[in-house]
Parts: structure tokens; sequence; C-alpha cells
């Protein structure tokens, strides 16, 4: 749920913000405003350990110089100048820069400052989805992420930055947005909003497994999944996990395919396997919050010396007609006598289904007329 702004504290001497449940506007902030923010008092620690946070960021206007933060967390009610000065912490989504406008991740640790340029320059007059996330499992302290999408689905990523971090804090206050109190002269007013803000731990990945497994032969075959949702950090890993028991976790055997930023497919090659065997597959995928399985699906090996085929695409498709198109990879140990397709309305249709028989068979293409 988003957060209500209209339940946040303002600070805001020169009348840069207004608020709706939903949407925190912003007119005409310059890099030295001082004192101008929306917050919100958490309490103490609050922000601790891993969490993902999504809003949506609007770019109405800019122009010359624009610094000032869209987000931010701190153990202090201060601008970004007034934090560095008194030697104290926080973490801080910031919009920046003169010729190309970036956004960057940027940590102030005891007063010292670093940070990440997040890549493709900003637009005007351009709307903006964003997912900040900190990931404690990584390096000594952690890291802060920023990846910005293109659309509200979060599936066009436009640039993405990660910042490694020097110390692990925990965090009361939340902004957005919220001054630098720059002092260099720059001039150059922003106006847009901050919208939709989502705050949560962070959750694990979203993912199914394809009813549909291919190319089984004795010891090896070929099963799918798809990650829908990468959840509220990055995958680090993803595969499918499989064994003679059913629901197979990660103590199990299992494919490593590595990280994925965005959902998408999974496609394993599971190799290893014994003939005639009945075996159970799930599709994985790992983030910083944990490990999620699709749905537990089972197929058979074939035994020692069964023959092996190929299934292709289907051709000459009618309404009521189609021909199969396959390839006998081997004959096994005997001769076949009989070969064909099968079909029917689920997935994996076996002899037992509609089927055509053509009777002895040899190793090399072959088609069937599938009709009805």
């Amino acid at each position: 749920m988003a957060e209500d702004f209209t339940t946040y504290t303002e600070s805001d001497v020169l009348g840069r913000l207004s608020q709706t449940s939903t949407r925190s506007t912003i007119t005409a902030m310059q890099p030295d405003d001082n004192q101008t923010w929306l917050q919100n008092d958490k309490g103490a620690g609050f922000f601790s350990g891993n969490f993902s946070h999504k809003f949506t960021l609007r770019i109405d206007s800019f122009s010359a110089f624009i610094w000032q933060a869209v987000w931010g967390i701190t153990n202090n009610l201060d601008d970004i100048q007034g934090i560095i000065d008194n030697s104290q912490d926080g973490l801080f989504i910031e919009l920046l820069g003169q010729t190309n406008r970036i956004i960057e991740a940027t940590e102030v640790n005891a007063g010292s400052r670093s940070g990440t340029a997040s890549g493709s320059p900003l637009s005007s007059s351009t709307t903006y989805y964003l997912t900040v996330e900190r990931d404690e499992s990584v390096g000594s302290f952690g890291t802060l992420s920023v990846r910005v999408y293109s659309n509200a689905a979060r599936t066009s990523l436009v640039s993405s930055s990660t910042l490694t971090l020097n110390v692990a804090n925990d965090f009361r206050y939340i902004f957005a947005p919220l001054s630098y109190d720059r002092t260099g002269g720059e001039v150059g007013p922003f106006s847009g909003y901050v919208e939709d803000l989502v705050l949560a731990g962070g959750d694990a990945p979203t993912v199914t497994t394809d009813e549909l497994i291919t190319q089984i032969t004795d010891t090896t075959s070929q099963s799918f999944g798809e990650i829908t949702s990468i959840g509220g950090a990055l995958v680090t890993q993803r595969g499918h996990a499989w064994d003679t028991s059913s629901n197979p976790d990660l103590t199990k055997s299992k494919t490593e395919l590595g990280g994925q930023s965005l959902p998408g497919l999974i496609t394993s090659q599971l190799t290893g396997l014994t003939p005639g065997t009945l075996y159970h597959t799930r599709a994985y995928a790992t983030n910083a919050n944990g490990t999620s399985f699709g749905e537990d699906r089972t197929f058979t090996t074939l035994g020692v010396g069964d023959p092996t085929v190929t299934t292709q695409n289907i051709s000459s498709l009618t309404e009521t007609t189609a021909t199969g198109n396959a390839t006998v990879l081997s004959i096994g140990d005997s001769d076949i006598t009989q070969h064909g397709h099968v079909w029917a309305t689920s997935v994996n249709p076996d002899t037992t289904d509609s089927k055509t028989q053509n009777g002895l068979g040899f190793v090399g293409a072959f088609t069937s007329s599938i009709t009805g």
C-alpha cells in the first residue's frame, strides 16, 4: 500500500511543496533551498536490514543546474548539506546535473559523501518508475541500488546502478523530497512529483514451472519455467531443482543459471538422470529476500534401449487437420514396431490419447496426418 503523504510532516517556508494522499508535488525547488522537505518519523531503527521501496517520479521541468533528493532516509531532520556538515549519516536518491541530469544513489557516512550515477540522462515531461533496494547480504555492509523503468509494470529498464555501502546503519526518517542547500551559487528550478511510495521489507521472486517438459531421453530432459516478478531485490540465482520425491528443493540436484534483473523465462537442461525413472522438477529463483519455487511437475525418463524421438513444429495446419513432424534419432535395442504422433488438448499427451499408427519405424524423419 502506498504511503499517505497527508500524514507526513512538511518543512517548507519557501512554498515549494504540496501533497495529496499519494502524491508529493515539487514546484520550482532550487539547489540552494534550505530546510525544505516532506518527512515521516517511522521510529528508531525502522529502516533496518534489507528493504525495497518503489515510487513514481514525474519530471515536469528543469533548467540550468539541479540538485535535490527525491527520496532519502536519515536519523536527523536536516537537508543534505546539514547532514554532511554535522557528520551524520543518510542514504539518498538524488537528481543532479547541469547538461545531463541524472539519478544518483548516494551514501553519507559520518559526513563523508559517496555516490554512483544511474546511467541514462533524464528527460523533462517524462514519468519514471523507480525501485530502490538495500541488500545487506552483499559485501561487508551491503549495497544500495536504484533501478529506473519507463513503465509502471517495471519491465522496461532505463538504467540501473548499485552503490557499495561503507557502513550498515538503521534509520528512522524517510523523506520525499529533501532539499540539498548547496552553497555554490548554482541555480536551476526543478518541478515534478513523487507518487505512490511503497515501503517493503523486500519480497522473494515469484516463479512458475511450465507443464511442458521436452527432449526426454534415458538420462536427460529439458524443463521450463518463468520468473513473473523478481521481487524486492535482484535475482542472484535461478534454475530448476529435481528429485525422485515431490517438491524438490535446493538440497537436491539443481541447475544454476545465474542472476537476472528482469522477469523472464528459465530453461534448464537436466542431466545425470536414471533411465526409466519418475522425476519431479520445480523452477526456482533466489534474491536477497529468499528463494521461491514454481509448481511441482513430473516426467519419466526413457528406459535403457528405448527408441529416441524428437518432435518438430506442426505444419499444414487447417481448421481440422495438421501434419505432425518428428525424427527418430535411434531405434534402441530392438526394432521399432510402431511409431506416429499422439495429440490431446492438454500437455504431454500419450498413447491413451488420439494417435496415428504408422507401423514399423526406422532412424530418420517421418510425418503423420493428424485429423479430427
